[in-house]
């Protein structure tokens, strides 16, 4: 392989020469694969070079992740697309390598991705640590009954009180996010159209909210929830009333998470149907910033995001 040099992507002539790569690797339009690269901000763009040809690159995604109620400092990547005439070169991989290399210089501890291959992450050092479901709930199946808390509809100017909520339950879910704007802007904007966000109060505050919009293209028409997160048992039960109510409207809700979400304890059977949709690897960046094991004792393993976040 000639040498291969990687640097964040300085300008919108890197982002434009990337595309046609992550479009390829992804099956997206190449107009597509553009806009996505530049929601994600050059910043965090890091473009990979063979002299002056654009072979490949990735995307950073800086955030945190929760271990024992403790946010450790992780470097997500997505997108990661090599030129089809430079595959078989062993780019992916050293593209990898160098990124790993530039979090642990910047303070990282941690680095996560949702794998296309397990082969070529088991050689960057990653390792499997959690999978990652879709919940699917039938409308029709849920016992109807009067919610306990009233539903409001949530505007934009109320979007801190989301991530306040979000953060509080978040930090006591092992393997949760942290989340940076960029993971926000895509809970808050799934599939690049605006969902909606309606929550539910109790005398401490917003006790559970969710973010959604209507499938319409699908038969029958389904909700997708981009986010579903509740503090109390009375939040979770007023929000699956708000969902029951749309029966006329939509056979099945659905949302992703990790597999032990002690919420669905408590449902009737076969009212949610639950499907492993991908796993998530993990790897130590720096081993000395990392959580110590003695953090993670009796802690289940969750699911870094609740939306198609990386």
């Amino acid at each position: 392989m000639r040498e291969l040099q990687t640097a964040l992507a300085t300008g919108d002539a890197d982002l434009e020469a990337l595309a046609p790569s992550v479009s390829w690797a992804f099956g997206d339009t190449t107009s597509g694969a553009l806009d996505w690269l530049k929601r994600a901000g050059r910043q965090h763009v890091r473009i990979a070079r063979q002299g002056a040809t654009i072979v490949g690159g990735l995307v950073e995604v800086p955030m945190g992740q929760w271990f024992g109620g403790q946010s450790v400092s992780t470097m997500g990547l997505a997108g990661v697309a090599v030129a089809p005439e430079a595959r078989g070169q062993g780019i992916a991989l050293e593209l990898v390598r160098q990124t790993l290399r530039s979090a642990r210089e910047r303070g990282f501890a941690l680095s996560t991705l949702y794998p296309s291959t397990f082969a070529l992450y088991r050689k960057a050092g990653y390792e499997l640590a959690g999978s990652h479901c879709r919940f699917t709930l039938q409308l029709r199946r849920l016992t109807r009954a009067r919610s306990a808390l009233d539903v409001h509809a949530i505007g934009a100017d109320r979007q801190d009180e989301l991530t306040r909520l979000y953060s509080e339950v978040a930090r006591h879910r092992t393997g949760y996010l942290e989340r940076n704007d960029y993971i926000w802007q895509r809970v808050r904007n799934p599939e690049h159209e605006p969902g909606r966000a309606f929550g539910v109060m109790d005398a401490a505050g917003l006790a559970g909210y969710v973010v959604l919009k209507a499938a319409a293209k699908s038969t029958p028409i389904k909700f997708v929830l981009s986010d579903f997160v509740t503090r109390t048992p009375e939040a979770f039960q007023s929000l699956l009333m708000f969902l029951a109510d749309h029966v006329t409207t939509a056979e099945h809700a659905s949302w992703k998470g990790g597999p032990a979400d002690a919420r669905l304890f408590g449902l009737p059977d076969r009212v949610v149907q639950v499907g492993l949709e991908d796993y998530w690897m993990l790897r130590l960046v720096d081993v000395r910033s990392a959580p110590s094991p003695r953090s993670l004792l009796g802690q289940r393993p969750g699911c870094p995001i609740s939306s198609d976040a990386a």
